[in-house]
């Protein structure tokens, strides 16, 4: 699920996680007429409850977790099962831009040939990474990675919220691929 990087349209629910809050939107239905039915939601969250990092555990509190997403979701009118896009904590991933000697292989190699490169600068264990990738041009490459642990940990809320995270990406490249779009 954690996709940075997708050709699927994304769900019209989006929640994000950050430390303080949880904030959620949905888009209307396309063909609708602009904005007008844009629903959005905010719930706080205390001190503690989530604290970004790429390394180490980020919800202090599942309980107060899962309870704002619960409301958030609830304000929006997400019915049991919703498919929501999942924005993480920039925070939580890291990026990085690959260059190559040589031209990139094709897109089902992009994954490999990111591992290999970071597997030694990863701050976690390389089994440990979910990966996705972009080219960017024929000779780089621009990957996304986080340990599954720290996505597993959002991916669990959310489920525990009565959604499905039907992708998951850093709130910062959600908001540079809308910009971009």
């Amino acid at each position: 699920r954690f996709e940075a990087f997708t050709a699927a349209a994304p769900p019209p629910l989006a929640v994000e996680i950050a430390q303080g809050r949880v904030a959620g939107g949905r888009v209307p239905a396309a063909g609708t007429g602009g904005l007008e039915g844009l629903r959005t939601a905010v719930r706080p969250l205390a001190a503690g409850v989530v604290t970004a990092s790429a390394a180490h555990a980020n919800v202090g509190d599942a309980a107060a977790l899962t309870a704002a997403l619960r409301g958030v979701l609830e304000t929006l009118g997400a019915e049991a099962g919703a498919e929501v896009t999942l924005l993480l904590p920039d925070l939580t991933a890291r990026l990085a831009v690959l260059d190559f000697d040589t031209r990139l292989a094709r897109r089902d190699e992009l994954e490999p040939l990111a591992r290999f490169r970071l597997r030694k600068s990863l701050p976690f264990a390389e089994e440990q990474a979910v990966i996705s990738c972009q080219a960017l041009g024929s000779n780089r490459l621009l990957a996304v990675f986080a340990d599954r642990a720290r996505v597993d940990e959002y991916e669990d809320a959310v489920e525990a919220a009565g959604a499905h995270a039907a992708a998951v990406l850093p709130s910062g490249l959600a908001a540079l691929a809308a910009h971009t779009a």
